[in-house]
């Protein structure tokens, strides 16, 4: 059975336990990743129906694909550094139990595809 610490005084946040940091971080990285994704497709959607400069657009584009990147690969050292710190591995290959699967992965090849959007213009 998992039990939740609570802290009562506002000041030790420290004393929180790491299985709620870990899933606020998660959600804030997953939040960033979301919004980066909707970013892009409204700026394409602008683009389409205006004429704005590419360039701007472009680098906007590569921002975001970045960002996604970063987020992903944070997520991975946090997690992997978590269970390294009580002698664990998060990955399936060393008993971590968790495979990565689209949830890893799928940042990846979203980023990729805004960065060959970025520079494939059509017209």
């Amino acid at each position: 059975m998992i039990q939740l610490a609570v802290v009562v005084s506002p000041l030790n946040i420290s004393l929180i336990r790491p299985d709620i940091t870990l899933i606020m971080v998660s959600v804030i990285l997953t939040l960033i990743i979301f919004s980066c994704g909707v970013i892009a497709i409204t700026l394409t959607s602008t683009y389409i129906r205006t004429s704005l400069d590419f360039k701007k657009l472009r680098w906007k584009m590569l921002l975001m694909a970045g960002l996604v990147v970063a987020a992903t690969i944070y997520w991975i050292i946090m997690m992997e550094s978590y269970y390294n710190s009580y002698g664990y591995n998060h990955w399936i290959a060393s008993g971590g139990e968790y495979s990565p699967y689209f949830g890893v992965i799928g940042p990846f090849i979203g980023a990729a595809l805004i960065g060959f959007g970025a520079f494939t213009k059509r017209g």
